[in-house]
């Protein structure tokens, strides 16, 4: 939530993210997605099996998704609904992450499933 009664949640069977509005009488929106699954270098706004989300806290209008099956975090911006994967270092290249949250300091924790670890991403 942003405070404005937005609510984020996953979309497993639509492969997407919906935006659910209170203040709409929850009618629901997609903000990106395209209803079926892949990956893609051209359009980052597909993706497959996206399993959790975090809002970033200095940013109300970024959402970072764990996009688990194409083993990739991805940045969506909420306003603009442009969709860019996080780059990370080959060595901590992701293997199936699944969960995703801020902790105080601002930097974003990825649980790694099939690596067996916890990552931290240093955003800013």
């Amino acid at each position: 939530s942003r405070g404005l009664g937005d609510v984020y949640k996953r979309q497993d069977l639509n492969l997407g993210m919906e935006d659910l509005r209170a203040e709409t009488k929850w009618k629901t929106t997609t903000l990106c997605g395209s209803g079926t699954a892949g990956d893609s270098d051209i359009s980052n706004n597909v993706f497959k099996h996206p399993s959790s989300i975090a809002l970033d806290p200095r940013a109300p209008t970024t959402l970072f998704v764990c996009d688990t099956m194409n083993h990739k975090i991805k940045c969506l911006r909420v306003d603009s609904k442009e969709v860019k994967p996080i780059t990370l270092n080959l060595s901590d290249q992701l293997f199936y992450p699944q969960g995703i949250a801020f902790g105080t300091s601002g930097d974003l924790f990825v649980c790694d499933t099939h690596n067996h670890r916890i990552v931290k991403v240093l955003l800013h």
